[in-house]
């Protein structure tokens, strides 16, 4: 299943990822319009739960949640500008914004996570 969810996620942004982005801002302002649309709602709330296992102390929901991100950082690489440390930095910024900006939307509704975006 773990697979699974990322090779959904991945086919989805790849199609928003025309250019590489300087920064993880700029990497998820890209991501974002697939990511925020209702059909993916189910995707990310399997995320979210996923991470709220693991944050809950369930050892074996863990090795396959650092897996998966952890494959994630590696995907969005070639996505960034720079050299190979600030693209892996920039990555993983950009996995924990996409995770925080996704529980918004999946606690606080659809509109929650505009603001922050917004800011970026």
């Amino acid at each position: 299943m773990r697979l699974a969810l990322g090779h959904q996620l991945q086919a989805g942004l790849e199609a928003s990822f025309s250019t590489p982005a300087a920064d993880h801002r700029a990497l998820v302002r890209a991501a974002w319009p697939m990511l925020a649309r209702d059909e993916m709602d189910p995707v990310s709330a399997v995320m979210c739960e996923l991470s709220g296992l693991v944050a809950a102390g369930r050892e074996s929901y863990a090795a396959g949640a650092l897996q998966l991100a952890q494959a994630f950082v590696e995907w969005l690489q070639p996505f960034l500008d720079g050299d190979a440390s600030h693209r892996r930095a920039e990555a993983q910024a950009a996995v924990v914004l996409v995770d925080a900006l996704l529980l918004a939307r999946q606690l606080l509704g659809a509109d929650a996570a505009l603001g922050p975006l917004t800011s970026l």
